[in-house]
């Protein structure tokens, strides 16, 4: 008869997995005195006639090591699962476990990295490694067949969804029903890198290597207003709450209470976006008389920002400093401040834009240091930012824990918020967004090999062509930025380098521009002074195109104008013949013509003397010819004919 397997869940406590007969009373649920051994132990259904290993039945008196041992070699070549409780000892040894065998560890603490290590250990003075996982472990060693299988796997969710979707909708309202195999939520208060999912691993063999892989197949197409095609990845970040501007997503609330460094909150909106390290702000506590006149850089390391007020009385506040750093010289973060400079032109979307103040140095005198949240400690006002406007300065603080259960806040200094007093929670002002970064690198290989982004269309030839590779929308400063290089393998060689013959498409394509500007210049550079120059632009009001700072343009009727016609050196195209005494003269050009110029004189003298005068040319010489032999200069001017 086939066991029955029972598996009783308890919260925070190991799970407890018996055997049962079919129709026998199930075993009652062990004690916590039962359950305070931790030893590992097999639970799931094991073949005719096999019982789960009961006390006696394996190796218990031994380590970790020898009683994972056991319970495999119990197993011998059946499939069967290893559960390790929370509170058994931390280990792990290679050499353990097979094809057959799976691991549940529950225990945190024996967590591998990358590289398979386990490496809790500390450094200086921190522990380093990783925790409080459920690890489901195992070790592939059944050789794989071209027979037998197609693909081996650790964890498989296989999902159904066969009936009863929604999809109605529209521009203004609807339903749509959403299915997700796999999804993996989180929310992340405290300080730290964070990353939703995560994929590491080591590739030390030949074979196609993918850190994630995604296959998709469509046969649908559109269905309502909202769907979004098909998308091999889709990747949507966003600063704030943008889908509620209204309220900023930003957390407000009144201070009930203020226990030294705890504060006690009820929130009236948006608790959620509550973290740390994120300036507090009480609302009912702020001061906005006169206005800035001027913002300036100090340009020292650290950069500290002068901010100077007209009709301001700052002290207030209380002269001194307001804002303490860790080691702001080498690039610490705040860890305390009770004031919050606020600038009314950097307002957005209903966000305000606001910096822990550093000291309130007089009446109109306060400064600023760039550095929160990872901003590095040399960080400018930035030139482009308004350096003059409305302001606010509020009551403020720095949040090193906040308990949502508990409705609590922990800040170091709590001296700027007042009890019963209105308090919110502002973005970062500082926050870098990029929707996907790409890190590649190697060390051998053939030269110009992989790159950084490949796009490739597998249609069938007769297959539609796609609209675009890559598309660009929206306010950027730059669609596509090519920065300098940072890295040690050097900078790139080409901005683009084309494959297919360029002549047989469009480069550039601006017939579909919806907004255009009165000019457009394609390219823009410095000289070795550092001017700025355009090299080629074009002016849409009467289609004429610029070369170089407007130098020489050209428009669709065929009229060219030049600022200056000019030659690098003597003789290029243009130059003087003189004749002393014989009947002609030759000036040979510098850089010789693809064929025979076509060339003209003009005598800088009266020619009577001379009679009549001729030229003739080749590709590396102009020569004047006079009928009477004396003396003469000629200018001549010679446009080449290529061939």
């Amino acid at each position: 008869m086939k066991q029955l397997v029972l598996c009783i869940v308890l919260a925070y406590l190991p799970i407890a997995c018996y055997g049962q007969q079919i129709g026998q009373s199930p075993s009652p649920i062990p004690s916590p005195a039962q359950r305070s051994t931790a030893q590992p132990f097999l639970r799931g259904e094991l073949g005719e006639g096999a019982l789960a290993p009961r006390t006696g039945m394996f190796q218990e008196t031994g380590d970790l090591q020898q009683q994972l041992l056991s319970l495999e070699s119990y197993l011998g070549s059946r499939r069967g699962l290893i559960e390790i409780p929370p509170n058994a000892p931390a280990g792990w040894w290679m050499g353990i476990a097979n094809s057959s065998v799976r691991f549940i560890d529950d225990r945190g603490n024996s967590l591998p990295d990358a590289w398979g290590i386990t490496s809790l250990n500390s450094g200086t003075g921190f522990k380093t490694g990783l925790a409080n996982g459920i690890l489901v472990r195992s070790t592939e060693t059944e050789a794989a067949s071209p027979d037998r299988y197609n693909g081996f796997v650790n964890m498989q969710f296989h999902y159904d969804a066969a009936q009863g979707g929604v999809n109605s909708y529209n521009s203004k309202i609807g339903r749509k029903t959403d299915y997700f195999n796999v999804l993996a939520t989180s929310e992340m208060r405290t300080v730290g890198q964070k990353s939703g999912i995560a994929s590491l691993m080591n590739s030390f063999s030949d074979g196609d290597t993918m850190g994630i892989q995604t296959g998709i197949t469509q046969f649908g197409g559109y269905d309502t207003f909202g769907d979004e095609q098909t998308e091999g990845v889709r990747i949507q970040i966003q600063q704030g709450s943008a889908s509620s501007l209204a309220s900023g997503g930003i957390f407000e609330g009144t201070v009930k209470s203020i226990s030294r460094q705890s504060l006690a909150y009820a929130a009236s909106r948006d608790e959620y976006s509550l973290g740390e390290h994120r300036i507090i702000r009480d609302l009912d506590n702020s001061y906005g008389a006169g206005s800035i006149a001027s913002i300036d850089n100090s340009n020292g390391s650290p950069n500290t920002v002068t901010i100077t007020g007209r009709g301001t009385e700052w002290t207030k506040f209380g002269v001194g400093v307001h804002t303490h750093w860790n080691n702001l010289d080498a690039g610490g973060g705040v860890t305390d401040t009770n004031l919050a400079f606020c600038f009314d032109p950097l307002k957005s979307d209903g966000y305000d834009v606001c910096f822990p103040v550093g000291q309130i140095l007089d009446n109109t005198h306060l400064t600023l240091n760039m550095i929160a949240c990872g901003t590095g400690h040399n960080t400018h006002w930035p030139s482009s930012w308004p350096h003059s406007g409305s302001y606010r300065i509020f009551g403020a603080a720095w949040p090193t824990k906040a308990d949502l259960a508990d409705h609590t806040i922990t800040a170091p200094d709590l001296s700027g918020l007042g009890v019963g007093h209105r308090i919110d929670q502002v973005l970062a002002y500082n926050m870098q967004t990029i929707g996907e970064w790409i890190v590649v690198s190697r060390h051998i290989g053939f030269p110009k090999q992989g790159g950084g982004l490949f796009i490739s269309n597998w249609g069938t030839a007769p297959s539609p062509e796609m609209d675009y590779g890559v598309a660009v929308s929206g306010a950027f400063d730059t669609a596509f930025d090519f920065q300098p290089s940072n890295a040690p393998s050097g900078v790139p060689n080409y901005f683009a380098r084309f494959y297919a013959d360029p002549a047989s498409k469009l480069l550039f394509d601006s017939i579909g521009v919806q907004r255009p500007a009165p000019e457009v210049a394609l390219w823009r550079l410095r000289d070795a002074a550092g001017a700025a120059h355009v090299m080629l632009s074009f002016a849409r009001d009467s289609a004429t195109s610029c070369l170089l700072d407007r130098t020489l343009c050209v428009s669709p009727n065929g009229t060219v104008t030049a600022g200056r016609i000019g030659q690098q050196q003597a003789d290029d195209y243009a130059g003087t013949i003189t004749i002393s005494g014989t009947d002609s003269g030759k000036a040979d050009f510098k850089v010789p013509f693809q064929s025979n110029p076509v060339c003209t004189l003009t005598p800088t003298s009266d020619p009577s003397e001379v009679g009549t005068y001729w030229v003739s040319t080749s590709r590396t010489s102009v020569s004047a010819q006079i009928r009477n032999p004396g003396r003469i200069t000629f200018n001549f001017i010679c446009v080449g004919n290529p061939i």
